[in-house]
């Protein structure tokens, strides 16, 4: 039997998660809830009454936002504690070597730091940070506290210190490091958590980081018996987007760990219109006007940044995060990202490796417009697995006003940012031609936007006279926002390559086609 103790801010713990554990433990458990409700307890007071209460060798302690995401994680911490070389405590992230300047364990990085957790911040945004690469077992010095099993023989006369650490910062490290002494502590990347948080390092966490440092300065630093402390050697570790790592059942299986009724599916089968063009070519603008005139963008709540204004987009950019996210995917796992682009063979072998994710997405999306310039890149993937793409807009600007834009924004040069213009629009064109698409060309917006946007809804069989679309959309367009429309002042000539595409799209552009000028 295993013993589970949480701290819960419930007063009867959380049901929810009290059903999960027992339910993906594998083995029988107790669940033991200190009732923390009114912060009567510090985690440190709660974890040594847990600890009291407990009746089994192997006593887990867990933050309450925890979830497994796959079972029997209770059978492996049984095998570990009866194979390892006497360990004290088995965690699921920590490191071999703990500075002297720096007491957060991360600090070390690569290659000292080990493990695998699951972050979700948010329903749509989850990413597996990947402190260590290797299988297996890792010997450390310490683990961190979200989620840890305790030997009871290795804990003997210890507690967890109630006077020095109150709070939820670094009683972790201190119980490691009081256990280290006699008993080994490891990482084990058998066992895959989600956590419901990405962590805080606040004032708070520095003023236990020196509490920390002044009861075991003397020790630090610290590392296992076969690892030299080398602070020279470090490298940072980083996160990839779940999606790139797992299949969309599995990856809507852990985003709906913890959730007590997961959404159900909209059962929406209306079409849907996509955005698109090269980055910085109005499809924040176009996306914005259509859905002043009532084509839905989805939820404001599941755009990037809930769609609030930035720098580089002053009126929001009307993305759907797990849209972006989807493309996002397919170009890394080709080998590249927007701006770094993969061969379009490689991201069409992505699209069939990750295509259930536009299904998915299509099933569960609640409205009619989607935007993400990326989809210039994926088109094909999003034409074979989205049965509800209905239709596509392209935006097209002048190649030097993108430029120009790209310069100012990521510093770019005027050659690459010709160069992805050039492909982006070439692939996008070329791909799309199974479906309605139209192209607005957005330099010529401003002379009559209404009128444009007439012909737009009027492709897609959305019938709205000029004075409607000025009364829902008059006040949004704004051509102070177009930074850089006199491109022919800067006497640039393009290449011929380039040149002759944009006049060949400018010719196809819904003003041009219409005479809407």
């Amino acid at each position: 039997m295993i013993s589970i103790v949480v701290c819960s801010k419930y007063k009867d713990g959380s049901d929810i998660h009290r059903t999960h554990v027992k339910q993906t433990c594998g083995v029988d458990c107790e669940y033991i809830a200190i009732d923390n409700s009114e912060n009567n307890y510090s985690i440190t007071q709660a974890y040594n009454e847990g600890l009291k209460r407990t009746n089994s060798e192997i006593v887990v302690f867990m933050y309450e936002d925890i979830y497994f995401a796959a079972p029997k994680w209770g059978i492996i911490l049984i095998d570990k504690f009866a194979t390892l070389d006497k360990p004290g405590i088995i965690g699921v992230a920590g490191t071999q070597c703990l500075l002297k300047d720096n007491p957060f364990w991360g600090a070390a990085a690569g290659p000292f730091v080990k493990g695998r957790v699951i972050h979700q911040k948010d329903r749509d945004d989850l990413f597996l940070t990947i402190f260590g690469n290797e299988d297996g077992d890792s010997e450390v010095v310490v683990v961190d506290g979200l989620f840890f099993a305790v030997s009871r023989s290795a804990l003997n006369d210890l507690s967890f210190d109630e006077e020095t650490f109150d709070n939820v910062h670094f009683y972790d490290l201190d119980i490691c490091m009081q256990v280290n002494r006699t008993y080994k502590i490891y990482v084990t990347n058998d066992i895959l958590v989600k956590h419901l948080s990405g962590g805080a390092f606040d004032e708070t966490w520095q003023k236990y980081g020196k509490r920390f440092l002044e009861k075991y300065g003397s020790r630090l630093p610290a590392s296992v018996s076969n690892v030299e402390c080398c602070p020279e050697q470090r490298k940072p570790f980083g996160s990839v987007d779940l999606i790139c790592q797992v299949n969309a059942d599995t990856y809507n299986n852990i985003r709906n760990l913890g959730v007590e009724d997961p959404p159900a599916l909209p059962g929406i089968d209306s079409g849907i219109i996509a955005v698109t063009g090269m980055h910085r070519s109005g499809t924040s603008c176009i996306a914005g006007l259509l859905s002043r005139c009532g084509i839905d963008a989805g939820n404001t709540e599941d755009m990037l940044n809930r769609n609030f204004a930035r720098d580089d987009n002053q009126k929001g950019h009307f993305e759907n995060r797990y849209a972006v996210r989807i493309n996002d995917s397919l170009l890394a796992v080709a080998g590249g990202n927007w701006a770094n682009l993969p061969t379009q063979e490689k991201i069409d072998e992505a699209g069939k490796l990750k295509g259930d994710y536009i299904e998915d997405f299509s099933a569960r999306f609640d409205g009619g417009l989607i935007k993400d310039p990326r989809i210039s890149l994926t088109i094909r993937s999003w034409i074979t697995y989205s049965e509800r793409l209905s239709g596509l807009i392209a935006c097209l600007r002048h190649p030097i006003g993108v430029a120009e834009s790209l310069k100012k924004r990521n510093n770019m040069s005027y050659e690459n940012a010709l160069t992805l213009w050039y492909e982006y629009n070439r692939r996008l064109v070329k791909e799309c031609r199974e479906i309605p698409f139209i192209i607005v060309d957005y330099d010529r917006l401003d002379i009559d936007c209404e009128n444009t946007l007439h012909h737009i809804l009027k492709f897609f069989n959305i019938d709205m006279g000029i004075p409607e679309i000025k009364e829902r959309a008059g006040d949004f367009f704004d051509t102070k926002l177009n930074h850089s429309q006199n491109v022919d002042s800067l006497n640039i000539t393009l290449p011929k390559p380039i040149d002759d595409l944009y006049n060949a799209l400018k010719a196809e552009s819904i003003q041009m086609k219409t005479k809407a000028l």
